[in-house]
């Protein structure tokens, strides 16, 4: 009798456990479909993992100052969570702590490589003033330096230059540049001409491709592509040329790309536009070998801050940014400069050129034919004060403030069904040179997915068990 008893008490006991864990899966996730979780990054959370690399970040628990959780302190970071089914979106809510840190940008990673990154505006302390109000979309439209933009589009302006004279006149600049460029310009009486005059200077042997993609704002026009085989030997090739003609342009910013090695130079630019920008890299070339000596190189820039470099001892000199001076004493060794005037533009001046700027903003070679073709990129060294800036494109909501200096703010991403692992990075421009750091203590994912019901609910069920399965 007893073991009759055991026998059936052990046979029904596996079923009773597999239907109550069957009917909890079934509260639990459906047809609600969300799966709440909250991690504290001391390593004790089964879906979030601690913040890497290790060198970046502080370890994961208690900290120095007692609180609990993580500190950053590298560019960029990241961790990863475990998505516990299959789910449409993921609701983020992260609280952290910036020291010092000006900007911070949060997101996922998309591709395994790391290709296809999301990152959203996170934190700026800039915009945390409460004179920063959002505005309908129409009414942040403004022109000039009062607008900048930060992780949003931004829609190429409807510009035309008309003009007494013959739409063919053509300004002639002759200017050295180095490598790939991007050329902004504005069509006069519906017409835009460029002729470019081009040597590949041969400092490596072998063939250059040379390619020039023309775009109206974002759209393609056209590309034209070659090769320069003339590389066959360590010596200066002739000057060539090439034309781009545009008939019939309507109104608008006209984007021309020219894509090269930094073998070959720019040494003529023959353009009709009367408004013309380059940027943001700015690249003056050496003229050795090409002139007797080289030429002093004024420009003007609406960039308010430029990282500077040559590559030549001949090139060291002492540069002017508006009333700013910067003595280039090395090579291969990148400055920075900066400028705090609410001018709409600077004078550059290079008394020898060859040198490499890379600004947050366009360059022209006549004051009177610069114009903005896009708002300036916000960063993590922009001064809205100082630099004159009224508007800021951006889906930035402003984090909930709370004590201590901690902040929290919530994001809401889309991910794959079929997504098992999730990563999420963070970016901190200059986090390192500043010797700043962000404070990590605590994370709540709410994973989603649309209720579903009668049979589209069975096929949910069957797809999460295969899910799992493959998971195992």
């Amino acid at each position: 009798m007893a073991y009759r008893i055991l026998t059936i008490i052990f046979c029904v006991i596996p079923w009773i456990l597999a239907i109550s864990i069957l009917i909890w899966f079934i509260q639990v996730r459906y047809p609600a479909a969300t799966f709440v979780t909250d991690a504290y990054f001391d390593g004790t959370s089964a879906w979030v993992q601690t913040i890497l690399p290790g060198n970046r970040a502080t370890k994961a628990g208690l900290q120095q100052d007692g609180w609990t959780g993580q500190s950053v302190t590298g560019d960029p970071v990241y961790f990863t969570a475990h998505v516990p089914g299959l789910f449409e979106r993921v609701r983020v809510a992260l609280e952290f702590r910036p020291v010092h840190q000006p900007l911070i940008e949060f997101g996922l990673v998309h591709s395994e490589d790391g290709s296809d990154i999301e990152l959203h505006p996170l934190f700026a302390s800039e915009l945390q003033s409460p004179m920063w109000k959002p505005v309908t979309d129409g009414y942040a439209h403004s022109s000039g330096t009062s607008e900048a933009v930060w992780y949003a589009s931004s829609t190429y302006p409807a510009l035309s230059d008309m003009s007494a004279v013959t739409s063919t006149t053509s300004t002639m600049y002759d200017i050295s540049l180095r490598g790939s460029h991007d050329f902004y310009a504005v069509p006069v009486n519906g017409q835009l001409h460029f002729r470019f005059s081009l040597q590949d200077v041969n400092r490596a042997t072998g063939t250059n491709i040379i390619v020039f993609r023309i775009l109206k704002g974002d759209e393609e026009i056209r590309t034209d592509s070659f090769v320069n085989d003339g590389g066959k030997t360590m010596r200066m090739d002739k000057v060539f040329e090439h034309a781009i003609d545009v008939s019939d342009a309507g109104p608008g910013v006209y984007h021309i790309s020219f894509i090269a090695k930094d073998d070959v130079f720019i040494r003529r630019i023959e353009t009709n536009a009367i408004h013309m920008v380059i940027g943001p890299r700015f690249v003056l070339a050496d003229t050795s070998g090409y002139v007797a000596s080289s030429t002093p190189v004024i420009a003007y820039t609406n960039s308010h801050h430029l990282v500077v470099e040559t590559f030549h001892p001949s090139a060291l000199q002492r540069i002017r940014f508006g009333t700013t001076n910067l003595d280039i004493r090395d090579v291969h060794v990148r400055y920075k400069m900066k400028r705090i005037d609410a001018q709409p533009t600077a004078q550059l001046f290079v008394p020898r050129g060859d040198t490499r700027f890379i600004g947050d903003g366009f360059f022209s070679f006549r004051q009177d034919a610069f114009f903005e073709p896009r708002p300036r990129r916000f960063n993590d060294e922009t001064r809205l004060e100082e630099e004159n800036i009224h508007f800021i494109r951006t889906p930035y909501i402003r984090p909930i403030a709370m004590n201590g200096g901690w902040f929290r703010t919530e994001q809401i991403y889309t991910i794959s069904p079929d997504t098992s692992v999730i990563r999420f990075i963070i970016s901190a421009p200059g986090i390192v040179s500043r010797a700043a750091g962000i404070d990590i203590r605590a994370i709540h994912l709410s994973y989603e997915r649309t209720p579903v019901y009668g049979v589209d609910w069975l096929r949910l069920v069957v797809r999460e068990i295969i899910h799992a399965l493959r998971r195992l």
